[in-house]
C-alpha cells in the first residue's frame, strides 16, 4: 500500500506562488498592470479549498481501480494499492507528480477567469505530472536479481 499525505497548507503555498507569478507578469492591452486583479485574496480561500478537493478526486477517480480517498481525524489521504510497486525507490517520485498535479491543476481552474491566456499552460503541466504519476504507481518492481 503506498500512502499520498494531502497537505493543503503546502499545497496552496506553491499555488499562491505560482500565481503571483503570473500576477506579476500580467498587464492589461493598454499596459496596465493586473497584479491585484490576478492575485489570491483572502476571499478565494474557500474556492481554492474547493479546487484542491476537486484536484484530489481527480486523482482517485484517475486510479478509481487502485485508490480509495480517506479522511480521518483531520488527516486526508490517497491509499493506493499497489503491490508491486517500489516504493523505496519511486515513493517520492509519485508523491512529487500527485502534488504537481493538484497544483498545477488548482492554478489552471482559479486562473480560468482571472487570467485565461496562461491556462493552457497549467493545464499541460498538470496532465503531463498526472500521466507521470500514472506511469510510476503502475510499473512494478525488478524481478529478484537471484532467479539467474
Amino acid at each position: 500500500m503506498f500512502t499520498y499525505t494531502i497537505d493543503r497548507d503546502a499545497i496552496l503555498e506553491v499555488v499562491d506562488e505560482e500565481v503571483s507569478r503570473i500576477a506579476d507578469s500580467a498587464y492589461g492591452e493598454d499596459g496596465t498592470p493586473l497584479y491585484d486583479f490576478v492575485t489570491i485574496t483572502d476571499r478565494d480561500a474557500d474556492p481554492l479549498d474547493r479546487l484542491v478537493s476537486d484536484a484530489v478526486a481527480s486523482v482517485a477517480a484517475r486510479f478509481r481501480d487502485v485508490c480509495r480517498h480517506s479522511v480521518s481525524g483531520g488527516s486526508e489521504a490517497l491509499e493506493f494499492y499497489v503491490p508491486d510497486f517500489d516504493e523505496t525507490n519511486n515513493g517520492d517520485l509519485a508523491e512529487d507528480e500527485i502534488s504537481r498535479y493538484i497544483i498545477y491543476s488548482v492554478t489552471a481552474k482559479f486562473l480560468a477567469q482571472r487570467h485565461p491566456a496562461s491556462v493552457p499552460e497549467y493545464t499541460d503541466r498538470a496532465n503531463a505530472a498526472l500521466q507521470k504519476a500514472v506511469s510510476i504507481l503502475k510499473t512494478r518492481k525488478a524481478p529478484l536479481e537471484s532467479w539467474t
